[in-house]
């Protein structure tokens, strides 16, 4: 009685009367699993007139138990064979199509997993999810026209993911879109508004369109969520550079070194200022090490 309760109350919050996007998965159970295993050895157990039987049949079990667990543990090598056999026993589900080309993706296997992700919308050509990963893929191989296509695709059927909208003005950013990108970065840090890359990134946009008060205030929220950004501390320090704000300028590049110390620009960067202030003994250590970083550099051996 105790198996048969342990079964049926495990199993009841995830396979009764509550809706579920997944009608039925593996993972559902495993815990009431425990209730029938202990039926099964009440069973063995109470079969007093065939106790060789009994026997016979309880090696049986454990030998196709243990032989069906061997083979099942062989999809569970990697998150490709995981849902490549998922897909072959699932063929007309297209988030396990998705979930296929997401693990394509995660080595870097593109075409398999586009072919993964046309399965998916042919299946159900409303999958918001397909539509974003074919613009991570497209990103990824820089064909930022085909991403900012696939990225609006996902937010016009009405996703709710932050990234999407960033990745849309991520998109447009690189090719010099920057006006147009402000509205989606606005918009994924409404729905998520701790994420520094984020604020960074509007940043970028607002510094190309040399309105560097907003830029400089994107910069400085970044560096709240996230104060070693090395890349927004040098973006201020760009800003402040091309204001003449040159004390300011070295404080931002000085922060940069700090976080890393061996990027060639940031010496060569503080080396011109100091050279503009006239204290050329504290260019010379950052000329020293933009030469050992860069032995080609013919600017810094003649400085």
């Amino acid at each position: 009685k105790f198996g048969a309760l342990w079964f049926l109350i495990t199993l009841l919050p995830t396979s009764s009367f509550i809706p579920l996007k997944q009608l039925a998965t593996e993972h559902r159970t495993y815990l009431p699993g425990l209730g029938f295993s202990l039926i099964l050895g009440w069973m063995f157990l109470n079969i007093k007139n065939c106790q060789t039987a009994a026997k016979v049949l309880f090696l049986i079990f454990i030998l196709l138990s243990s032989t069906l667990t061997l083979n099942r543990s062989l999809d569970f090598r990697s998150e490709v064979s995981l849902w490549k056999d998922t897909s072959q026993k699932s063929p007309r589900k297209a988030l396990v199509h998705n979930n296929l080309a997401t693990a394509y993706m995660a080595i870097d296997q593109l075409q398999k997993a586009k072919d993964a992700l046309k399965t998916a919308l042919t299946i159900n050509p409303s999958q918001i999810d397909s539509y974003v990963n074919l613009g991570h893929i497209a990103g990824r191989e820089k064909n930022w026209e085909q991403a900012i296509e696939k990225f609006d695709l996902g937010i016009s059927l009405g996703t709710k993911k932050s990234d999407t909208f960033y990745y849309s003005g991520f998109a447009r950013n690189n090719l010099g879109r920057y006006e147009e990108a402000i509205p989606y970065f606005e918009k994924a840090i409404s729905l998520q508004p701790f994420k520094a890359d984020y604020y960074f990134d509007l940043g970028n946009s607002y510094r190309h369109l040399k309105l560097f008060d907003n830029a400089l205030h994107h910069f400085r929220k970044t560096l709240e969520i996230e104060p070693n950004h090395y890349k927004a501390h040098n973006n201020m320090g760009t800003i402040f550079w091309v204001l003449g704000a040159t004390d300011q300028a070295r404080v931002a590049f000085e922060n940069v070194l700090s976080i890393k110390p061996y990027i060639p620009a940031i010496h060569n960067n503080l080396a011109a200022i100091h050279i503009k202030k006239g204290d050329y003994k504290k260019a010379i250590p950052h000329l020293e090490k933009l030469i050992s970083l860069q032995p080609e550099n013919i600017n810094a051996q003649k400085l």
